[in-house]
């Protein structure tokens, strides 16, 4: 049979346990949204560059009109 101390030191180290993985499951989470974040904003950034570069592109060699 248990001793009351016993008990609690064991009820104490299975809520640690328990609270651990709750965090590490939390902050696996936020990595997990965060680097989702990061691939989309670069998604974006590279979306944008390459639009931006064609529309340079169009502007450096359109034809000049000589009549104006």
């Amino acid at each position: 049979m248990f001793d009351i101390a016993q008990q609690c030191s064991e009820a104490g180290t299975t809520l640690m346990h328990a609270q651990l993985a709750a965090l590490r499951a939390y902050t696996q989470a936020m990595l997990d949204g965060g680097l989702l974040c990061a691939e989309r904003q670069a998604d974006v950034y590279r979306s944008t560059l390459a639009t931006g570069t064609v529309a340079a592109r169009q502007i450096l060699w359109a034809p000049v009109d000589s009549k104006r």
